[in-house]
């Protein structure tokens, strides 16, 4: 019995998603803010009207719900770093999800969204 729990936990630390090679890909405000400002290419996934109502300097709008979405998409460079963001959360990750599924491999979403940027008191636009 005790063996197997020894395995057990090897076993579970081995799995571990914080493990050091594993690439953190959701990033708080902060994280974000340095991600950014390291040259990653901004992407806001809302709406044309949420964008209108304020956004992070320097980020190009791309509606995820637009229906060329993925069409623009796949114009973009492979190779660079991007980070995405929306007002909660949802939309990013799913909007991560296809560019990653695409072959982008330095995507990262900001946790919380706008929502979380601005409690942060971060620079809106």
């Amino acid at each position: 019995m005790k063996k197997l729990w020894i395995v057990f936990i090897i076993a579970a630390a081995c799995s571990s998603p914080e493990s050091k090679n594993a690439k953190k890909v959701l990033l708080q405000p902060g994280e974000f803010k340095i991600k950014i400002d390291s040259g990653a290419t901004l992407i806001d996934v809302r709406t044309v009207e949420e964008y209108a109502e304020g956004h992070i300097t320097g980020s190009v709008n791309m509606d995820i719900n637009d229906p060329g979405f993925n069409d623009n998409v796949q114009i973009l460079d492979k190779t660079k770093q991007y980070a995405v963001y929306c007002a909660s959360g949802v939309r990013s990750g799913k909007a991560a999800d296809i560019m990653r599924k695409s072959g982008f491999t330095n995507v990262y979403t900001l946790a919380g969204g706008m929502k979380s940027w601005k409690e942060k008191g971060l620079p809106v636009e």
